[in-house]
């Protein structure tokens, strides 16, 4: 095929193992772009992603405006 990189999006284990031991594909994604932000942190799955050489890219970041008047964000961004 014609694709060297691809990336996907909310992408789970399940899903990335068919992709990995599926013989059909020749590229594997180099990103998943998933929801990560400090109340939800996904770490089973950007463990995952990291041992099988795959780059999580992190949405909502900041829960959707949820976590602007957390403590925790709030301090860092004054520091």
């Amino acid at each position: 095929g014609l694709a060297c990189h691809i990336g996907v999006s909310n992408f789970l284990i399940p899903h990335l193992e068919q992709l990995v031991t599926d013989s059909a594909v020749t590229v594997v994604p180099e990103v998943n772009q998933i929801e990560v932000h400090p109340k939800f942190q996904q770490r089973e799955l950007r463990g995952w992603c990291h041992d099988h050489g795959i780059l999580v890219q992190a949405y909502a970041s900041l829960g959707t405006g949820l976590l602007l008047d957390d403590d925790c964000v709030t301090r860092t961004a004054r520091s």
